[in-house]
């Protein structure tokens, strides 16, 4: 099996803060994107809930939710 590059851009501060959850885990952030996608393939599709909040149609922040 090979192995192939994905590349995305993320904001800085979002990145940062990502890698020091995932560190505070024990994991980096690439195993972190690793587990996600080999997730969304076990579930076949998006491997948390995604909803937009019924009052105002705005996201969640932080809920996980869209």
């Amino acid at each position: 099996m090979s192995n192939t590059l994905v590349q995305f851009r993320v904001e800085e501060s979002q990145r940062r803060k990502a890698a020091e959850i995932c560190e505070k885990l024990g994991i980096d952030l690439p195993t972190a994107l690793r587990m996600f996608i080999a997730r969304l393939i076990e579930e076949k599709g998006i491997p948390f809930r995604m909803t937009l909040d019924p009052g105002t149609g705005e996201n969640q922040e932080g809920s996980g939710a869209l």
